[in-house]
């Protein structure tokens, strides 16, 4: 499984545009999250995509933010591997 872990940089809080920018790419993920169950969300603009099945959220998002000149970091995973903590020591490929 192909994934990826697109992180947009939002740190620039005092720019009105940016937040304006930001609130409506957040909006558009989270509408989208629905249509596409390979998508995590990891922070509140980061996400984990399986590119198989969430090209499109992929491709909206960093298209999105492309277009706003806004910073973003995308890291390419051939099989992300989840190890849990604590209770067991299972891991979850996701």
């Amino acid at each position: 499984m192909q994934s990826a872990i697109v992180f947009v940089d939002d740190d620039d809080t005092s720019n009105y545009d940016l937040n304006q920018t930001m609130h409506q790419l957040r909006a558009k993920a989270t509408s989208m999250k629905s249509q596409f169950p390979g998508v995590e969300v990891l922070g509140s603009s980061c996400w984990l995509v399986n590119l198989e099945t969430s090209l499109p959220f992929f491709s909206v998002i960093t298209g999105m933010a492309s277009q706003a000149n806004i910073p973003f970091k995308v890291s390419f995973l051939e099989q992300p591997t989840w190890i849990t903590y604590g209770k067991g020591t299972t891991s979850n490929t996701v």
